[in-house]
């Protein structure tokens, strides 16, 4: 895809770099990083393979609509930027509009659009690495209660789970 120069890329999903993506090598695969998260652990939880291009004439976004690993390369060439996949059948839809939030909009109506959240979601929400017993997740949020403080949700973390099992109980 040929590629103007001082075009800034943008999307891809949760990744550790920069916001402008131009000059990287993005990877499209989902993975829980078992290190700490640094500058150099490129994938984390999300593989969004929808980029904004913004040049200087147009805005356009690009959606590559695979689910094998694939590669957004805006590294390599100077003036074009490549996008590779480990298989799967090539279906890449260019998206315009006269600018982010019109191509933004364009994509949505394509993939869908993200429901409102429900109230609760909005609300004060307590969370910390972990808790040790359901005694103490009782009493956090009775503390709460007794301060008058709104509540609307206490998240528990990897400590709940059998040695840290995803979708295990202890």
């Amino acid at each position: 895809i040929q590629s103007d120069p001082g075009t800034a890329i943008f999307g891809l999903g949760e990744k550790t770099e920069a916001l402008n993506k131009a000059g990287s090598i993005i990877s499209m695969w989902n993975t829980d990083v078992y290190s700490p998260h640094n500058k150099d652990t490129v994938e984390l939880y999300q593989s969004i393979p929808f980029m904004i291009a913004d040049t200087a004439e147009t805005t356009y976004g690009l959606f590559y609509d695979n689910s094998h690993r694939t590669e957004f390369d805006f590294q390599s060439f100077e003036e074009m930027y490549t996008i590779l996949a480990e298989g799967g059948q090539a279906n890449l839809y260019v998206i315009f509009g006269e600018d982010t939030k019109e191509v933004v909009a364009n994509y949505t109506d394509l993939t869908g659009k993200t429901p409102l959240p429900p109230k609760w979601s909005l609300g004060y929400h307590q969370s910390r690495y972990s808790y040790t017993s359901e005694e103490e997740v009782e009493r956090i949020a009775n503390t709460f209660k007794e301060k008058e403080i709104p509540l609307d949700c206490v998240f528990m973390d990897i400590h709940y789970m059998d040695d840290f099992r995803v979708f295990t109980f202890n």
